[in-house]
């Protein structure tokens, strides 16, 4: 019986509903197919130079200023994939774009890096690290990074290297960078997040940065909220809030009133906001001085904020976490 209305009530849509009036062009498989790839090789291309200049930028504000972070470690300026970092249906488009396997390949070397002074070559294949075979596989990038890891600790990295045919044997120098990884989000929000580790970057930022010293605005930004211990802060506050108000959940228990730990709540949420539009400033401040220190020319970067202030008026005069925009310009 179910079966029977389903059926029913499918037909009746088909029957009721408004269809289309002109006739539908037809395109062959293979022209849909021609076009699929292209759009598929558009899309790996355009991808591969968003991490370049989001690694470009940032790579260049760690090393520059690294002694003024306090969490550093030894780098050498490359990255790595293979083919297993791609989902299934690009995988074969990727191959042929790049001539990437299942062993780790080179998919970036930073601009004046140790790497790049040595020599080494996007879509170079590392095949063994300090004598330390890398094998392919799903975890061959992981093994390559861990292999990488140890060998810094030790001094100059012996990279054994395939390009095209070609075995290649490299040593490669590393230099102390800021220990805060870039993370490129797909999120079209115009957005940047630090989380003390780490910097969170949207895709949406990438096409609202105007230039690269904008984008260097943003980074700088997170950076120094890393490098200044602005996260650290926060937590350290939401937990004095916290504990102040769990006396007063406290002394409303003793009274019979189980608050159910909402004046705890509250009062972590004031200590995490407590000082945030000092940290912002701060984070604005510094983040620029690291541009300078840099290279990166800031005049002029200011009026990435006039664009913000086109994106949400309302931030023109008024703020709460952040400093408003007339501020930060």
């Amino acid at each position: 019986m179910p079966r029977f209305l389903l059926a029913s009530l499918l037909a009746l849509t088909l029957l009721s509903c408004a269809s289309p009036q002109t006739s539908r062009p037809n395109i062959s498989n293979d022209a849909l197919a021609q076009e699929q790839r292209r759009q598929s090789l558009f899309v790996l291309e355009t991808r591969a130079a968003d991490f370049e200049r989001v690694y470009n930028i940032s790579e260049r504000l760690s090393r520059s200023n690294a002694e003024l972070c306090s969490d550093k470690t030894r780098a050498i300026g490359i990255r790595m994939e293979n083919l297993r970092n791609y989902p299934e249906d690009m995988r074969a488009i990727a191959r042929d774009l790049w001539g990437i396997s299942d062993q780790p390949s080179i998919n970036w070397v930073g601009e004046g890096t140790p790497a790049q002074l040595a020599g080494i070559r996007e879509r170079d294949q590392i095949l063994a690290v300090n004598g330390r075979e890398i094998r392919k596989g799903n975890r061959s990038v992981s093994q390559a990074h861990d292999a990488i890891r140890d060998a810094l600790r030790d001094g100059p990295v012996a990279l054994q290297l395939l390009r095209g045919t070609e075995n290649i044997s490299v040593s490669v120098s590393p230099v102390e960078v800021c220990a805060y990884q870039v993370v490129l989000v797909d999120a079209d929000e115009v957005n940047a997040a630090a989380d003390g580790n780490s910097i969170i970057l949207n895709r949406g930022m990438l096409r609202f940065a105007e230039s690269d010293e904008e984008l260097a605005l943003i980074i700088g930004h997170e950076l120094a909220h890393n490098a200044m211990g602005h996260i650290d802060s926060m937590k350290q506050n939401a937990a004095v809030g916290a504990i102040a108000g769990g006396v007063v959940d406290v002394l409303f228990a003793l009274g019979g009133v189980n608050t159910n730990g909402a004046f705890s709540d509250a009062g972590g949420d004031i200590g995490r906001r407590m000082f945030s539009q000092d940290f912002e400033s701060e984070a604005d401040y510094v983040g620029i001085y690291f541009m300078a220190r840099s290279g990166y020319e800031t005049e002029g970067v200011e009026t990435f904020w006039r664009r913000m202030a086109a994106e949400n008026p309302e931030g023109i005069r008024f703020a709460y976490t952040h400093p408003n925009y007339a501020e930060r310009f």
